[in-house]
């Protein structure tokens, strides 16, 4: 007689995606100092540049189309600094994706770091202080693998995902270079992105957001478990499709679970372990040991 065991609850959260919008550089910016926030205008992310001297916007008639996503970045503006190895640092308040328009020379080593919580802890100054970050790192040597992990970054130069940790050129050929670096943040994480040798241009930023909406409009389901019988129960707050899969995500077995206490005859099913999908869009699954 087949034996179903104890469940145990994965819930699978439903994303969706939220633009928070799209800055451009518009070459006319006032001098920003070190350790202050840029205004961009988009909502949940601040960007403070590193640079002692500051930055300033500045026309570039020989920008680059880039598109990516849909958006054009050839805004013939960018940010700029004086000091080689500069960098921008970027706070998201909400985790999603960012991507960054930026111009860089050929060559030249280039970096997309996340910043660990122990750098800051370690300064000492709180989780996400912008400012302890472009006031006490130091630019080039400083970057160490010790206060910082490395995330995938796509860029559009080379159409490929690689990891910008410094200590490569990601790229090697053109007097200048355009690009749109894509990479995920974390909500109140930072992320540093400059380059060795030269100076980090910004010409543009899109920020969109992940928001979990697992919660809204999902059919809530429990499953207790009969070895004796052979079978399983569940309990439900409405009728729900289930679907059982394999560990391969073959559906092994489809059921209308119509009231609460419907019972899920196993004896058909193989020993193994399988997973117990509510079949809608925002769906949840526990998984099923079969024995």
């Amino acid at each position: 007689m087949k034996k179903p065991l104890l469940l145990i609850a994965v819930i699978a959260a439903a994303m969706c995606a939220n633009a928070q919008g799209t800055w451009f550089a518009t070459g006319t910016e006032a001098l920003i100092a070190a350790g202050t926030e840029m205004n961009l205008g988009i909502a949940n992310l601040k960007v403070i540049p590193s640079d002692a001297a500051g930055v300033i916007g500045k026309t570039d008639a020989g920008a680059t189309a880039v598109t990516y996503n849909g958006i054009n970045y050839e805004n013939l503006a960018m940010i700029q600094g004086s000091t080689n190895g500069m960098y921008y640092a970027f706070l998201p308040s909400k985790s999603g994706t960012l991507d960054i328009a930026i111009k860089m020379g050929s060559g030249k080593k280039t970096f997309i770091l996340e910043v660990k919580d122990e750098f800051y802890t370690n300064l000492p100054a709180t989780v996400g202080d912008i400012a302890a970050l472009t006031t006490n790192i130091p630019t080039a040597d400083g970057i160490t693998a010790q206060y910082f992990t490395t995330p995938s970054v796509y860029d559009t130069y080379n159409l490929t995902n690689g990891i910008w940790d410094g200590t490569v050129a990601m790229q090697s050929t053109g007097a200048n270079v355009y690009l749109v670096a894509s990479f995920p943040v974390t909500a109140n994480k930072t992320y540093a992105v400059g380059c060795f040798g030269s100076k980090l241009m910004l010409r543009a930023a899109t920020l969109t957001t992940t928001t979990n909406v697992s919660n809204i409009s999902v059919p809530e389901f429990k499953i207790f478990p009969n070895p004796a019988s052979g079978k399983f129960y569940m309990s439900v707050n409405r009728p729900t499709e289930i679907g059982i899969y394999s560990m391969t995500g073959q559906l092994v077995k489809q059921q209308l679970v119509a009231s609460s206490k419907n019972y899920v005859n196993l004896s058909e099913i193989h020993s193994g372990v399988y997973f117990v999908k509510t079949m809608n869009n925002n769906s949840q699954t526990q998984k099923l040991i079969v024995r």
